[in-house]
């Protein structure tokens, strides 16, 4: 839990995508679970992690193409993108 929150904190004080933090954040558990934990336990981590990233389809699309909207550095503010569309 601890491990997963700092990289997500870490990817999105970096890059400030939230999208883009819960997606590597799911992937990077995954692989610390089945580095650390029995096999038993990786199997559900890996299909939250799959279910995680493809329910961000859409926001892998918008990042891919360069209109995924960042997170401002003023708090709870989306920098508003013209190009995007939802």
């Amino acid at each position: 839990g601890v491990f997963a929150l700092l990289g997500w904190l870490l990817v999105l004080f970096l890059f400030r995508y939230i999208s883009l933090a819960s997606i590597i954040s799911a992937i990077a558990s995954f692989f610390y679970a089945l580095y650390y934990l029995p096999f038993t336990v990786c199997v559900p981590i890996f299909l939250m992690s799959a279910l995680l990233v493809f329910s961000h389809h859409a926001n892998i699309r918008r990042l891919l193409t360069g209109v995924e909207p960042k997170l401002r550095k003023e708090a709870n503010v989306i920098k508003k993108n013209k190009s995007y569309k939802p």
